[in-house]
């Protein structure tokens, strides 16, 4: 199995750029192994490594800045990339990045959203690959369970531009959504934007505050799949809010307490937070901040 790495990136004179990740090939994420990519600009980043697919059938990776040897920049890495791979020997993706800065909103992408407020319980699974596959990944984190991030565009698969008909993505690495296209059905140039769409009713609900999104003919070639990520989706809709409460654990009272908060308070707290549809608990630090200057 191939993997085609390219990435647009500005470098000063001196740093080089690197792609580290989970597997053998890609430094088994030990910063000194990272692997090197080639540019004839300073710009343009690429490199082809051969791999063996891991047993979980899943690549985490990242880039690097380096300059003499040693990482001097890395990108924001809060969330992983990740990607899905089947396929034998043949197989190759052709990986398209962008460099990773903090997103807008960051907070959302955090565990207290990914993991509880915006909690996705049963996630569907990756896409199948396809023999000439067009994957699109894109970031979407304020989305609950009861929605999903799809794909309304100019071809058929993707519903004519009818939002109802829509092709759905999967959440298998929420907040990151991604789809697998069979790129044999697709009639370049293609045009598309993405959508968010109800689950339950089977139908769109919002576009993307974005134009249309255009890319002309790939061409992709047998047992490949192109990637295609760092797609980043806003939607004009209503900010996410929520009500909540804060207290210092000293102050919680209860009649099975010590009258002076404990932990046990605390918990009959959040049951409480929880029974009246509360969101959040926010306490005092427990523990001393001084020491470490996190205050």
């Amino acid at each position: 199995m191939t993997l085609s790495f390219n990435i647009e990136y500005r470098t000063n004179w001196g740093e080089e750029v690197r792609v580290l990740g989970s597997i053998p090939e890609l430094g088994n994420n030990l910063p000194e192994e990272a692997l090197p990519l080639h540019t004839v600009d300073g710009i343009h980043w690429n490199t082809d490594v051969d791999v063996q697919a891991p047993k979980s059938g899943v690549i985490e990776y990242c880039y690097h800045i380096y300059q003499d040897g040693k990482a001097i920049r890395t990108e924001w890495n809060s969330l992983p990339r990740s990607l899905h791979v089947s396929g034998g020997a043949k197989k190759s993706y052709r990986i398209t990045d962008c460099w990773k800065n903090l997103p807008e909103q960051q907070y959302f992408y955090t565990s207290a959203f990914t993991e509880s407020l915006l909690a996705h319980r049963e996630r569907t699974a990756a896409s199948k690959a396809c023999k000439k596959g067009l994957l699109i990944k894109a970031y979407a984190p304020c989305i609950d369970g009861d929605h999903c991030l799809a794909i309304c565009g100019n071809q058929p698969l993707l519903g004519d531009w009818n939002p109802d008909k829509a092709l759905p993505m999967s959440d298998i690495v929420f907040p990151e959504w991604q789809v697998e296209i069979d790129a044999s059905k697709i009639s370049f140039p293609l045009e598309y934007k993405f959508v968010l769409y109800n689950k339950k009713e089977s139908r769109g609900v919002a576009w993307e505050n974005n134009p249309n999104r255009y890319m002309a003919d790939p061409a992709i070639g047998a047992d490949e799949t192109l990637v295609i990520g760092d797609r980043y989706v806003y939607f004009n809709l209503p900010a996410w809010k929520g009500a909540g409460v804060a207290v210092p654990v000293f102050s919680l009272r209860s009649e099975k307490s010590f009258g002076v908060g404990d932990f046990g308070d605390l918990k009959r707290l959040i049951d409480w937070a929880t029974a009246t549809h509360q969101k959040a608990v926010q306490i005092l630090p427990i523990n001393d901040t001084t020491m470490t200057h996190t205050w």
